[in-house]
């Protein structure tokens, strides 16, 4: 028998677990009239998100930017349209910085086949500080990735018409903090190529990342590398035999560059998502397949939240449902998938981006389908990392549940736990069942659980963890 002050302190960690785990959250919002996408994130110390997506909001059912303020719980505080009467506009990517958000992407110029490269600078409040459309008569210019740059300004990386007329070069700008262009760069061969992120390395260089067209038709990562006048240096590809390339890049803490995307292989047409570390130098240290069963997968955002550890955010294949969802994945810094899940509907669903969420764990930024109609898309969640990095709990890396999927209601454990609170939950943060086990390696499920996504929380004084679980009846 558990004496009264161990009950006492279960019965306190059952309150406080209870009341913390009902802040993860998967939340559907929108129009139901219009179409509209998520793709950018971002929390504030504060707790605020700022959710950035488009939708169909412009009189000619233009696509329009909008912000969306939600508190820490996800609840919807305020939303923004910024029209602009001219037509299409889309956000790609964004950084954060004192208070301002800077955006870019490209506007589709009304009436013709022009397409600009476009720079938004907006604050907390959604007042529009700078607005730029940039680009030239009967060209296409498009913006797919910022960086903030050690002396404050910006750089930016897209693509641009070929200078032969032919296909796409690679645009690189640098911007100076008060939006002005420092220097612009367009490079490029005879072959289409589309840039989507630069970032700034140690020595001062830039490197490009996009994809290029290969001679046998596929497309590979390609990169091309500049000092930080903006002077071209050199152009690096990243050689394989089959087709894909590159949706973005990250600077990690080793400063090693991550370049994430999609590639198929010799057993499928079927894209995969793709991983690249190189060196400081542009040498190549590995390549990763990161998702390898049947189905399309692409990765499309990615972010290191802790040294030595990469969490991914992309699309995949649910083994589960056979449908497309959104997919986050953790990664160790040699590119091994730590922990993986997914989120969606049953129609082909997307993750733009990911980032840290101030009370631990992340969120998540994209579109679901309801019906056939596409709305925003935001999840808080969190993922088993490789390095622990929490002041009160330990993470087991090794501790698994066996088998998984579930073809049974009982839960193996890879390891024997004592003193713990088992937790689960549905795919929609519902508690199903909470129990408090003294010593095992199994637990027998109270409530039966069909088909579908669960997760199974474990909390002790010396560890904590969450692992989603797949059940197949």
């Amino acid at each position: 028998m558990i004496c009264k002050h161990i009950w006492i302190i279960i019965f306190c960690l059952l309150i406080n677990y209870t009341l913390s785990a009902q802040n993860y959250f998967q939340k559907t919002f929108g129009d139901s009239t219009i179409t509209e996408q998520g793709q950018l994130v971002h929390q504030t110390p504060d707790g605020t998100i700022y959710f950035f997506g488009y939708g169909l909001e412009g009189i000619n059912n233009d696509a329009e930017i909008t912000m969306h303020k939600l508190n820490t719980n996800g609840d919807i505080i305020s939303k923004t349209v910024f029209p602009d009467s001219i037509g299409d506009e889309y956000a790609f990517s964004m950084v954060y910085n004192n208070g301002v958000f800077i955006i870019v992407g490209e506007q589709h110029v009304a009436g013709t086949t022009d397409i600009d490269g476009l720079v938004i600078m907006i604050d907390t409040l959604g007042q529009v500080l700078n607005y730029q459309a940039i680009g030239s008569p009967l060209k296409t210019e498009s913006y797919h990735g910022i960086v903030k740059m050690n002396d404050g300004g910006y750089i930016v990386c897209g693509f641009v018409t070929g200078r032969n007329g032919l296909g796409n070069d690679f645009l690189t700008i640098k911007f100076n903090a008060d939006l002005t262009i420092a220097w612009s760069s367009s490079e490029g061969t005879p072959a289409n190529e589309v840039g989507m992120k630069s970032i700034e390395l140690p020595n001062g260089n830039i490197i490009s990342t996009g994809d290029q067209r290969q001679s046998g038709g596929n497309y590979n990562v390609y990169c091309q590398i500049f000092d930080s006048n903006g002077n071209f240096l050199y152009d690096k590809t990243i050689s394989e035999p089959y087709n894909g390339g590159s949706k973005t890049a990250l600077l990690d803490s080793n400063n090693d560059v991550l370049i994430l995307g999609e590639m198929n292989n010799a057993a499928s047409i079927e894209f995969d998502a793709y991983l690249i570390k190189l060196d400081q130098n542009t040498n190549t240290i590995w390549t990763k397949f990161l998702t390898s069963h049947v189905g399309s997968d692409a990765g499309f955002g990615i972010i290191e939240p802790n040294n030595g550890d990469y969490i991914i955010c992309g699309y995949g294949t649910n083994p589960v449902t056979n449908n497309q969802d959104l997919m986050i994945l953790s990664t160790d810094t040699s590119g091994n998938v730590i922990e993986r899940k997914y989120y969606g509907s049953p129609s082909p669903d997307i993750g733009y981006s990911v980032c840290p969420s101030v009370n631990g764990g992340f969120l998540l930024s994209g579109f679901v389908h309801v019906g056939a109609d596409a709305q925003y898309f935001l999840v808080y969640d969190e993922l088993q990392v490789a390095v622990n990095t929490e002041s009160k709990n330990e993470v087991l890396t090794n501790f698994m549940i066996f088998p998984n999927p579930l073809t049974t209601q009982i839960l193996n454990f890879s390891q024997s736990i004592e003193n713990t609170i088992i937790s689960i939950f549905n795919q929609n943060g519902q508690l199903i069942e909470q129990e408090y086990l003294e010593s095992t390696k199994n637990y027998s499920l109270k409530n039966y659980l069909t088909s579908g996504n669960y997760f199974v929380h474990f909390e002790n004084e010396q560890f904590t963890k969450t692992i989603q679980i797949i059940v197949i009846e």
